[in-house]
């Protein structure tokens, strides 16, 4: 019921407030520019992360250009003529300031031996991990080298066992390896 005022002689509201189909409206209104928000938020972190991924190849890059400065040579892509398979992403920790794994690796045993690599494989070195990669895991590396050939002393390519009769070829693209049919 309505109550009258005697100075304005017109009816003022008992309750006022939003009806339904005003809280709908604002609801829908609100609705929609989240809507339109979300997917630029979306692009703005995968750009974020584009820009990550590309930081992690350019300090691997760096990495291997210093190891090459220090070392006068590549680390090889596999430590395949020695049985210990150790990678180039172990030869270069101390380049990208990872000087406290790379210490605990035992580079006369096997990269996985149980008496203590193992453990160290499991590590998360961040340079290695692609920001927008779906899964993690225990020693995760998106990023990877040629396994195929390398150079020993004398200037001769060696080849491994994969490319002499393997299922396919590979090919270097970046950092990354590519199967080929």
């Amino acid at each position: 019921m309505a109550r009258y005022s005697p100075s304005l002689k017109h009816r003022i509201p008992e309750h006022s407030g939003f009806t339904t189909v005003e809280l709908l409206a604002v609801l829908a209104i609100i609705g929609t520019l989240i809507g339109l928000l979300l997917p630029a938020v979306q692009r703005a972190r995968e750009s974020g992360r584009q820009a990550q991924c590309s930081n992690n190849q350019k300090n691997i890059g760096l990495a291997l250009t210093n190891y090459q400065q220090a070392k006068r040579l590549f680390p090889a892509g596999n430590e395949q003529v020695t049985g210990r398979f150790h990678a180039w992403s172990s030869y270069i920790l101390p380049f990208l300031e990872r000087s406290d794994v790379a210490g605990r690796i035992d580079f006369m045993k096997p990269w996985d031996d149980p008496g203590g690599n193992a453990a160290i494989a499991d590590i998360n070195i961040p340079a290695y991990a692609c920001p927008s990669g779906m899964k993690m895991f225990p020693g995760k590396q998106d990023y990877g080298g040629v396994l195929g050939a390398w150079i020993d002393g004398d200037g001769n390519v060696l080849l491994t066992a994969v490319e002499n009769g393997g299922a396919g070829r590979s090919k270097m693209v970046a950092l990354g390896c590519v199967d080929l049919p």
